[in-house]
């Protein structure tokens, strides 16, 4: 009977591990350094006419580009902006990158970027700024990552969101803010969404990364996720410990 106590336990132990996290980043170097091969869209072969200077997608697709899905979410609509800050009526829209993708202006609830990935990322990255009334603006952005059943995957090491403390205006060009994140599990989707962001703000994601993490390269010491396979060794060892233990014995 003892025997036949181990066996459940530790399966029940091997589901209770099976979560995955990641690790995240706001340095490019320090991201690229634990990131295997990877892929970028950076939008500047993306076709924009100069008039208007943008192409908008309206619907629950969005765009679709090598692979990834952009959808924008605004309420319960579907907006997505491609920009090209070269077009006359888009220059505030320069951030030194090319053209960009966006969300439309937050109405009510702040707007959402949700990307979906191909199968097997690991690891991907962007580049990140808000922009209202002409000009880029510091605005919380909150970073959710899915594995591929569509639950949330922990974050660790870094932050749950950033801010686009880099600001640009009509007359001077600055950098967007970078944020990255490698995790132990598939990441299935991404969404970046402002956090009570003023009314008019529009999100903006360039230089879109993804690939796989690096399986050479670790976690800084100390924010170690630990392996499914470790866990399952030290909770098999722990109740065979107290199999061969037996009963403890209590004085009458």
């Amino acid at each position: 009977m003892k025997s036949a106590w181990i066996i459940p336990a530790v399966l029940g132990f091997a589901a209770c591990s099976a979560y995955g996290a990641a690790f995240t980043y706001t340095d490019a170097g320090s991201w690229d350094a634990v990131t295997g091969a990877y892929s970028a869209i950076d939008f500047n072969n993306r076709t924009i006419p100069l008039s208007p200077g943008y192409n908008f997608y309206s619907t629950a697709a969005g765009v679709t580009i090598s692979g990834v899905q952009f959808v924008g979410i605004e309420d319960a609509d579907r907006f997505l902006v491609e920009i090209d800050p070269a077009a006359p009526s888009q220059t505030s829209w320069n951030f030194g990158t090319g053209k960009l993708l966006a969300s439309t202006g937050k109405v009510a609830a702040d707007p959402i970027l949700r990307i979906n990935l191909p199968t097997g990322i690991t690891s991907i990255a962007a580049d990140l700024g808000a922009w209202r009334s002409l000009q880029g603006r510091a605005e919380t952005v909150v970073i959710r990552l899915y594995d591929a059943s569509f639950n949330l995957i922990a974050l660790s090491g870094g932050p749950a969101s950033i801010n686009t403390s880099n600001v640009v205006t009509p007359t001077a060009v600055n950098a967007l803010t970078f944020f990255g994140a490698t995790s132990d599990v598939e990441i299935a989707r991404v969404e970046f969404q402002f956090s009570g962001a003023p009314v008019g703000t529009q999100l903006a994601l360039d230089n879109f990364r993804f690939g796989v993490r690096d399986q050479g390269q670790e976690p800084p010491p100390g924010e170690e996720t630990p392996e499914i396979a470790s866990l399952l060794m030290i909770g098999t060892g722990l109740l065979l410990i107290r199999w061969y233990k037996g009963p403890a014995l209590h004085a009458a």
